[in-house]
C-alpha cells in the first residue's frame, strides 16, 4: 500500500457517507457541494474553489 498526500473524489450529485467512512484513515476530509449540504451550483463551485485553495 502506498501513502498519498491528497485524495480528491467527485462522486456525483447525491450526498453520501463516504467522508465519514474514510475519516478514520486520513488526516483531513472536506465535503463540498451536495455532499456537504444540498444547495445551488454556485455554492458548490465556491466551496470547491475554497477547498482547493486550502490544499
Amino acid at each position: 500500500m502506498h501513502a498519498a498526500s491528497r485524495v480528491v473524489l467527485s462522486v456525483g450529485v447525491r450526498g453520501n457517507n463516504l467522508a465519514d467512512a474514510i475519516r478514520p484513515y486520513v488526516p483531513a476530509v472536506s465535503s463540498i457541494g451536495d455532499a456537504f449540504r444540498v444547495g445551488r451550483i454556485a455554492h458548490a463551485v465556491h466551496s470547491a474553489y475554497k477547498t482547493a485553495r486550502e490544499l
